[in-house]
């Protein structure tokens, strides 16, 4: 699992092509935004464990610019695909900067990539 801190507004580029941005502190939990193409299927973890792979809707409902927006808690995760896990490990208020980090734990097969946004740009340059 590979373990990165955001902030709110910070984001994370799976695979080269699906965006997770962590958007706002929400009541006991966060609202994570993600961004995929159509065709990969993201589920609440705990939908996804309920549902056979054959049964994971095509279609998803989102929100505004096409983003998926949901609501997450310490400990809960959500399934990208059949083989990605984004998973809330920790929310931490710094009142010092009046800002939360959000500890997000990813878990992928290595042989696909996953970076911080600002550091996929620079790669990208």
């Amino acid at each position: 699992m590979l373990v990165l801190t955001r902030k709110l507004g910070e984001a994370i580029i799976i695979d080269n092509n699906i965006v997770v941005t962590v958007l706002e502190k929400a009541s006991g939990g966060v609202k994570i935004g993600f961004n995929a193409p159509e065709e990969v299927p993201i589920l609440r973890e705990e939908m996804f464990a309920r549902n056979a792979v054959k049964d994971i809707p095509r279609k998803r409902k989102s929100f505004g610019d096409g983003m998926l927006v949901l609501t997450r808690r310490i400990d809960d995760a959500v399934r990208i695909g059949n083989n990605v896990k984004v998973k809330v490990l920790n929310i931490t208020h710094k009142p010092h900067i009046s800002d939360y980090e959000i500890k997000l734990g990813i878990t992928a097969p290595k042989n696909i990539t996953v970076n911080r946004k600002e550091i996929q740009e620079k790669l990208h340059q």
